[in-house]
């Protein structure tokens, strides 16, 4: 545990998550377990680049989160173990999401609305699921489906107005924060 403490503090994540796996395999019941277990989390949290790069550490930690969720329901550290997951999910989506957003400036509305649509369905409980919305609306109208871009902007249109997206619409498209 110790080792993987130093290495932790060090900043060697992924050394610090070897250790740390060691201690989780060979001594089960040591009362370092759950704070071990918690660190690996963190270690592939911290080690998760920004959205554009590759999220293999952001999809470990997610569910290295989950585990440690599943493991540990009564743990103090729960709420950061949620939070994390939230904002660990919000990147994975606006990933996808600039996906949809590269297809729509390359002309490819159909590939766009994929892309979209697999942001709302996935990622609905993200900050980035309004900015989901205005992309589908907007690849739906650009692809010529107009009465279903009028229908997914009524659907929207009080989330869309809340979050200052709605008026956008009509003009270039706003790059989530």
């Amino acid at each position: 545990y110790y080792l993987g403490e130093s290495y932790f503090k060090n900043k060697e994540y992924l050394l610090a998550v070897a250790e740390y796996e060691k201690l989780t395999r060979r001594m089960a019941f040591s009362p370092f377990v759950e704070d071990a277990r918690f660190k690996i989390c963190e270690s592939y949290r911290i080690e998760s680049p920004k959205y554009y790069h590759d999220q293999e550490y952001t999809e470990k930690a997610i569910e290295r989160y989950q585990e440690f969720l599943d493991d540990f329901p009564d743990s103090k550290l729960n709420d950061a173990a949620v939070k994390s997951i939230e904002n660990l999910r919000g990147k994975l989506g606006k990933k996808i999401y600039e996906t949809g957003i590269l297809y729509m400036k390359l002309d490819e509305f159909e590939s766009a609305k994929m892309t979209f649509q697999l942001v709302i369905d996935q990622y609905y409980d993200t900050s980035i699921i309004n900015y989901a919305h205005q992309g589908m609306v907007r690849s739906l109208a650009k692809n010529r489906e107009i009465e279903n871009a009028i229908a997914l902007l009524n659907q929207n249109e009080i989330d869309l107005i809340g979050s200052g997206l709605y008026n956008c619409l009509l003009y270039t498209s706003p790059s989530p924060r």
